[in-house]
């Protein structure tokens, strides 16, 4: 008796010392599960394609960090989930003679920022580096709303400029969105050959060309008028004119719309160059010459 009562107390206790350890509340762990890191593209063109595949808006961060750094802003949980869902990210510094930044009209005085832009690559917002990550990605959302927006209202204000006969009255209705200076969506490329059509037979007015230029702002005409005028300067043999003059058009109206203006230009400048080195070259067999009399 006393050893089964013996066997019954050991029991007990060991019973109770499973229950308190069931019990027994297991110590905290204070670690925090590692956050998603975020997918940022390595240029803007792989980010540019990958947004147009999935429908998404990106968002650039502009001198944000040194090179190779990831903005801290990126690694917000809410903005490194959406960078593998809704939105594609890019970083870079900031490089004033850029194509990127140079025909989207980014200047120094905006510098750090977020740039916000659509599948299409347009630059439709602009926010400070202190912004809220939520903000932000409301923002990038909008943008997505903008570009909507945007490609219901092109087709229409195509129609309407492909039945105006009146150039003053098609100038005042295609200004407005060509001097956005957009690119890639539907009509717009129907827009601007609308308008060179319209606006070419006047380049052949050689003492008219600045008022054309004028008349013409943000459409291919003013930088083809402007190439005209250049070439108006160098058959009044003013060269440095000219060469001026070629110089806008590269560099002071750079967007894609002008390209055939930016390649005769380009062309004219590189003749320029050749003939400079000629000469120079020229001048240099002529002073060997005379030091060799």
């Amino acid at each position: 008796m006393k050893v089964l009562s013996l066997w019954l107390l050991l029991a007990a206790s060991a019973w109770a010392q499973v229950k308190i350890e069931k019990t027994k509340p297991k110590p905290r762990d204070d670690r925090q599960p590692r956050a998603l890191e975020p997918l940022i593209y390595e240029t803007e063109e792989e980010a540019l394609e990958n947004a147009k595949k999935r429908n998404q808006p990106v968002i650039v961060a502009v001198a944000m960090t040194t090179e190779g750094d990831v903005p801290p802003l990126f690694t917000h949980a809410v903005v490194s989930r959406a960078s593998r869902a809704s939105v594609a990210l890019f970083v870079t510094d900031f490089y004033p003679e850029n194509e990127f930044f140079k025909s989207r009209r980014i200047v120094k005085e905006q510098i750090p920022c977020f740039l916000l832009l659509d599948p299409h690559g347009n630059v439709l917002d602009v926010r400070p580096p202190a912004t809220d990550p939520n903000v932000l990605l409301a923002a990038a959302r909008n943008v997505m709303t903008l570009m909507r927006s945007i490609e219901k209202e092109i087709p229409n204000i195509v129609a309407k400029a492909e039945a105006t006969q009146d150039e003053k009255a098609l100038l005042e209705l295609v200004r407005p969105i060509l001097s956005k200076h957009y690119r890639g969506y539907p009509g717009l490329e129907r827009l601007h050959e609308r308008v060179t059509k319209t606006g070419k037979s006047r380049l052949s007015d050689a003492g008219g060309l600045e008022a054309v230029a004028k008349e013409y702002a943000h459409t291919p005409i003013e930088a083809l008028a402007t190439v005209e005028m250049a070439r108006a300067e160098e058959k009044k043999g003013n060269r440095e004119a000219a060469k001026a003059l070629l110089k806008k058009v590269v560099e002071d109206l750079p967007w894609p719309e002008n390209a055939e203006a930016h390649a005769q230009a380009k062309a004219m400048l590189d003749e320029y160059r050749k003939e400079e080195i000629k000469r120079r070259l020229e001048e240099r067999e002529k002073r060997k010459q005379q030091e060799n009399k």
